[in-house]
């Protein structure tokens, strides 16, 4: 006998490729409905996963900086200087490497364990002047 899909699953692969807008219309329409005890148990195990891919991707922001250096300061190896960049989150610092090259892309990654809602990763993309 072949297997029927849970309503609930094809829900939750549903609300996985649905646009933004639409997870949030889905999640809206279920708070303001009155369920009952047994429903809301069973829609929380089946929308667990997604809702937590869900706010991986809405809570987390890139945000791409270019920098320009003198090329022959990195030529000479580097004067050792520390660049900083100013972020909501403070100021960051970041410190090249000797063999940066024109063009070159440093991701520096936002801290996973970070009690704030929005983590962001700033690209940073190196300009030899």
């Amino acid at each position: 006998m072949p297997k029927v899909p849970h309503p609930i699953s094809s829900i939750s692969t549903e609300l996985e490729t649905a646009s933004p807008e639409s997870q949030q219309s889905f999640l809206r329409t279920i708070q303001q409905r009155r369920v009952e005890k047994e429903l809301a148990v069973d829609l929380e195990n089946q929308l667990i996963d997604s809702i937590g891919l869900w706010e991986k991707k809405v809570f987390l922001l890139d945000v791409e900086k270019e920098i320009k250096i003198d090329s022959g300061t990195v030529a000479n190896g580097g004067t050792g200087k520390m660049n900083t960049l100013k972020a909501a989150q403070g100021v960051i610092k970041l410190t090249l490497p000797r063999n940066t090259t024109d063009g070159q892309t440093f991701i520096l990654k936002a801290k996973v364990n970070t009690e704030e809602a929005l983590r962001t990763n700033h690209i940073v993309k190196i300009r030899l002047t």
